[in-house]
This record gives C-alpha cells, structure tokens and sequence, in this order.
C-alpha cells in the first residue's frame, strides 16, 4: 500500500465526477458575490458559521519566525491579498484526513512494514483543531493566501501568476459537477463554492476543501501515484532519483538584505530563498502501453536502446543503469529539465513560455498590445548532460495553436531524417483539464515540494541529427533571465507585483552559471513592471560599476555559430568589452545614448517600406556589427522595438561550439570612469551559420 495515498481512503464525502467544461458553458454566477466596506479579516470574523475556524487559525499563524503580529491583524491592513477561506467543514475534514494518515505511517513503521526513511509526519497528530502547534497554523493558513488578489473570472486555465505565503504555485482549472454546474478548482483539488468576493484588501475565494500542497520531494510524489510506475521505477533503477531530492540550500543568507540601486535612492533586495527545483516530463502506464505497446520496464529499457544505444553513441554502458553513458539514464534525464515550469494559459506571467507582461509606467499590456501572431518559445536544458529542449506555443500552426508544445518540428518533422523520430517531436504537455476527462486521471497531483509533474502525450528523444538538422536549426532567442534556472526557480524571473518596479540583485556564488570576477560589480534584474516597454519579455539585466561577469552559453548542437545580444541604449550606460571563450569578440560596446552612438555608429536608419532600400540599411548595419531589433517585439501599439533607433543587435563574433564543452561569454567595464554607468542585457542570440547564408531562405527581420 503507498501510505502517503491513504487520503483517499479517508475522504469524508465521496468525490463527484467531473468532466472538462465546453466552450460553451458558464460558471454559476449565483455563488459570486461582490462585497465592499469589509477587509478580509472582516469578512472572515463577520462569517463565523463558516469560516470560524480557518479565522482561528489565521490567529494562530505567523507570516515569518520573528513577526510579532498574526496573519489575521495583516489581512486587516491596507493591501492586495487572494484569500482561499475553508469552510468549517473543510478544516474539520482536513484536520480527521492527516491526522489518520500519521498515526498509520506510526502503526506501519513499527509493524517494520516501512523504513524510518519512508515514515510520513503530516505534522498533525490530532483531529482538534486546538491541538494544532503554531508552526502547522502558520503553515496552513500560508497556504491559503496569495499577496495580490485575483478574480478566477480573469484567469485561465494553468498557474497562478504569483506564488502563495509559502512560495508555493497554485493551479486554477473548471470542473463541471455532477448536475452540470461548473467550478473553478483549486490545485485539482479544492473547489471554489463562492467565487471572487471583492473586499476592500483583495479578494476571498470560498473552498469546500483545505489547500494542503505535498511537501514530498519529486521522487516520491511520483511514486505515490500508481499510474507512473514505470517512469518511478525508471527514476529509481537510473539513480535519477536521486539528483530530483535537493530543495533548498540553508546556507544562503542574504535574504532581506538590500543594497541602494543605480540613479536612485531605491534599496535593491536580494532574493529572499534559494530553491533547487526541476521539472519532470512523464507518461501514465496506460498511455505508453496503449500508444507504444510499452507494458514492463524491459520494454522501456528497450525503446531506450533504440535511440540512445551503439547506434547513436561511441559510448555505451547497457549495464550499468545509472551511468550518464545508459541508454535508459540518457532517456530518463531527458525527461527532466532543469527549474520548474508552470502550465500557465494566457493570464499568467510566465511557465513554460512567457504569457504575458504589464508596464505600469506605460500602460502597457501585451495581451492587448502583443498580438498573437509570432510563436511563442524558449529552451530550457535538461538533467541529460549537453542537451536543451525546445519549448513553443505556436500560433503559426493552426493543429497546435495555444498547446505548450516540446521540441517543436520544422515543417512538421519533413526534414527529419529518420522518420521514426516524428513519434518524438511536437510532445503535448497536459493541463490539467485534460488529465482529468482524456486520460480518467481524478487525483493527479503535480506539485512536489521541490518541483513539479507533467504529462506529456508521447516520449521525448534528444537525436543529434534531428536536433542540429531541424529542430534546433534556427535562430535561437534567450531572454537573459532563462540563462539560470535559480531565477525561476525563487521567483525572479517573473517577479510582478502590483505598484512595484523594484529591482532584485542578483549575488556572487547565487547562480551555478554565472561568474563574478570583481566584488565591485552588481547585477540587477528589472521585472516587466518596472520597465518601459520595449525589451524582450519585458525584463531587463543591468550591470552596475566595475563589473566583470562572464556567463556560460547555453547547451547547443555542435557547429559554427553567430552570436548576439540585444540591448537598449541610453544616457546613463556605458561601455563594455565582450569576450567569448576567453578572446575578445572586437571593439567594445558603446551603450551610450548621444547622437554619435545611437544612429551615426550603428547605421541605423528608419525603414522606409521601400524592401531594395531596407535591405540595403540592414546590410549596412551588419557591416558595422550590428542589427536592428527584432520585429517581433512590440514596443507601443502600431510599433515594434525595429522601429526604435536606440535598441539594436551587436553581433559579438561567429565561432565554434563543440559538443560536450562549457562555452563563456565574458562581459567587463571599460569605461572611464566607470561608476555610474551601466550594461544593459535583454537577449541573447546563438544563430547557426546556415541560417544566415541560405539563399533560399534569408533570416527574417522578426
């Protein structure tokens, strides 16, 4: 028996089927109330024949270890707060639920039918909700609380954009009931039963079930779901398991600590965690055996070999299953990418790709402003050493538009050399809509501790030829901020709050692919709040000083290469020299914005609609080293960052990179003086040669 699913058995009330809502039908509007004079603590205590249990616990519950104030007397203050409220009901049956699975992983560890390592404390050990400890209140009530408030109307199916008190992601999807009334879920679990009550703080989101997010590691999520024992045995026979149990690094401590920022008086804040967390790719049983006849794990051993063996690789180890050389490794830990992604649909700030950004200098909104014409993408490496996976929602393809898609295949898969391969391209990654009425699977749950699941509709393959040949032969566009995971993983990368354009430093030894030369030099991020439009993704890197950073490339197919980054220029930056794979790439970049650099230097005149003459403009620029911004990125309604002449591309160098090797990029101040003066990163660009000298196919302006 998996002890840690005996929740199931201990369900009070039996669980209603659900099914995945058409287009067509509505939330009841009936459970949505709208209130006003009232703050969340108000409502909460005005309420007691519902919510006076959950108010004793937030009583309890303290937001930090040295806060002198409950979580109650803060949902009483001025702010913007989502407050998940569980009846009495739901914390009655919450309560019974883990204080019956405790005592029976006791009976189980001294019947010796588990070990001291599999023994699962839920940490409560009572059903009286007085006999809760202080740590579990706050616990609990953390849970439960988002610091921005949301309306379930204006959200789609996938993450929240903000983590709740816990640093924890919440999922949203709509479930139909048993009579045919649709409800918004919480986790896949927790049922919104009055949605979208509007206080004056925020908003409070009535549940029928308390929100209780497994504080079990990858691994063992995984394992306690019987539907994925073959990728779990997988996981365990490989070692992989392993590598998927780091969580968060106690030795980090310059949480809270703030430095004063470049041009301002603003105090900077560093992050305040760091979390180690990883995304896993799996299959159910029943679709590896009903799609690829795959029942055992010899048959996945086996369609492990086909692509990872003797045919493909110099170097092979069949034996030994947790050697990186195994096929059944290679495959599993392609599996695996390395920070955890969201499914987030449309109204989330990011996951798997960015979604959406909003300026508040501007008014900017690129669900508004951004049309969806352009896919959509990113790369993301994975636990297999030297590989990255392509992650892409299209809109140029009308089968796959709107779907998160892997390894996205050029002319769908016709340039593939191996036509086996195009079971493996295009992967689909489930919502959560989708597990439920496609797949039967009720009780999915996704969100370990230290990252997240997610179930794709076929096996990903990482195939050299294919890769290089098709897949990833392209030009290839990284918002800075995807270089490290860390930055996603205690959200940085999509840092977003209401009212706030606050910067994050980003500290020595934080990220394991980025190195400080100089303790004098600062990197800062700016989110997409902070920023006027007009950079990719709307997030931006600063360096501050007498920096001296270098940066490690990220894992591409081997071959010849042009490398690139975008930026912006203006008043207060300066100077930077590049350097890839410790040579310098040319003359330094001038970021300064005076009538010299911003046109005159880079040759950058406006386009004219005449093609002869903006072709000739282009060619001109890329003679200087340098390229207009992409015509993708919109900056204004009617206008994008090309039509802008203070962003550019400089082209840093055309060079090899080899298979298997750690390439860097070297970035250092050469101003002078170089105080008060910035080097400002938006995007990178590694373009294989072949894309640039195909006549038959010239690189596009977008």
């Amino acid at each position: 028996m998996k002890l840690n699913l005996l929740t199931k058995f201990f369900v009070l009330l039996a669980t209603a089927s659900v099914a995945l809502s058409s287009c067509t039908e509505e939330i009841d509007q009936r459970n949505r109330y709208t209130f006003t004079g009232e703050t969340i603590a108000d409502y909460l205590q005005n309420r007691e024949d519902i919510f006076s249990s959950f108010t004793y616990i937030l009583k309890r519950g303290r937001v930090g270890k040295n806060s002198t104030g409950n979580i109650l007397s803060l949902l009483s203050t001025y702010g913007s707060y989502t407050c998940f409220a569980p009846t009495n009901e739901a914390i009655e049956r919450f309560l019974f639920e883990q204080d019956s699975i405790y005592w029976e992983n006791v009976r189980a560890l001294e019947a010796g039918e588990i070990s001291k390592k599999e023994f699962f404390d839920t940490g409560i050990h009572s059903p009286r909700l007085e006999d809760l400890s202080d740590s579990m209140a706050s616990e609990i009530a953390k849970n439960h609380l988002i610091s921005k408030g949301f309306l379930t109307i204006d959200l789609n199916e996938g993450a929240f954009p903000q983590s709740n008190f816990n640093d924890r992601f919440m999922t949203i999807n709509w479930q139909v009931d048993e009579v045919g009334k649709v409800y918004p879920v919480i986790n896949n679990n927790s049922k919104i039963i009055i949605s979208d009550t509007e206080v004056e703080n925020g908003v409070v989101q009535t549940i029928d079930r308390a929100l209780n997010p497994s504080t079990e590691l990858l691994p063992d999520l995984l394992k306690s779901q019987p539907e994925f024992s073959l990728y779990s045995e997988a996981l365990a026979l490989t070692g992989l398991e392993d590598s998927l149990r780091r969580h968060f690094d106690p030795t980090y401590d310059l949480g809270g600590k703030k430095e004063k920022a470049l041009f301002s008086d603003n105090m900077v804040p560093y992050p305040d965690t760091k979390y180690y967390k990883n995304t896993l790719l799996v299959l159910p049983n029943k679709m590896l055996e009903e799609k690829y006849d795959i029942k055992s794990i010899e048959d996945l051993i086996e369609l492990a070999n086909k692509w990872y063996g003797k045919d493909f690789y110099d170097v092979v180890e069949e034996n030994d299953y947790t050697s990186r050389n195994n096929p059944l490794n290679r495959f599993i830990s392609y599996h695996i990418i390395d920070r955890q992604l969201q499914y987030a649909s449309g109204s989330g700030t990011g996951g798997f790709v960015m979604e959406n950004y909003k300026c508040n200098f501007s008014g900017f909104d690129s669900e508004v402003n951004l049309p969806n014409v352009h896919d959509r993408y990113d790369y993301f490496e994975t636990m297999m050493p030297y590989t990255t996976l392509k992650v892409t929602k299209p809109f140029t393809n009308p089968e796959l538009t709107g779907e998160i898609v892997l390894n996205y295949a050029q002319d769908k898969g016709k340039r593939f050399h191996n036509p086996d391969m195009r079971q493996h391209m295009n992967a689909i990654v489930y919502p959560a809509s989708r597990v439920i009425s496609e797949l039967g699977i009720t009780d999915f749950d996704q969100n370990a501790l230290n990252g997240i699941i997610h179930i794709i509709d076929r096996p990903i393959i990482y195939n050299k030829v294919e890769m290089q040949g098709n897949i990833l032969n392209e030009r290839m566009r990284w918002d800075y901020l995807s270089f490290w995971p860390e930055l996603t993983n205690n959200n940085v990368r999509w840092r977003q709050k209401d009212g706030d354009n606050q910067q994050v430093m980003i500290p020595d030894n934080y990220c394991e692919r980025l190195k400080f030369y100089t303790p004098d030099g600062k990197i800062a991020m700016y989110p997409p709040t902070g920023n006027g439009p007009g950079t990719y993704q709307g997030d931006e890197l600063e360096l501050i000083g007498n920096y001296d950073f270098a940066h490690r490339l990220p894992y591409v197919p081997e071959g010849t290469y042009e490398l690139r980054f975008g930026y912006q220029m203006w008043s207060n930056r300066g100077i930077g020299q590049f350097y890839v794979d410790g040579k310098v790439t040319g003359l330094p970049i001038d970021m300064r914005n005076d009538s010299y650099t911003s046109i005159t230097r880079v040759a950058w005149l406006a386009d004219t609609g005449d093609a002869e003459a903006d072709y000739e403009n282009d060619k001109a620029m890329r003679n200087r080293g340098f390229m207009k911004a992409p015509a993708s990125i919109v900056r204004l309604p009617g206008q994008t960052i090309r039509d802008w002449e203070l962003t550019v591309r400089a082209i840093l160098a055309t060079v090899h990179l080899s298979e298997g090797t750690d390439h860097w990029v070297r970035l250092k101040n050469v101003s002078t003086p170089y105080d008060n003066v910035g080097l400002m990163l938006d995007y990178f660009e590694i373009v294989p040669k072949g894309v640039i000298t195909d006549p038959s196919k010239p690189e596009d302006k977008y």
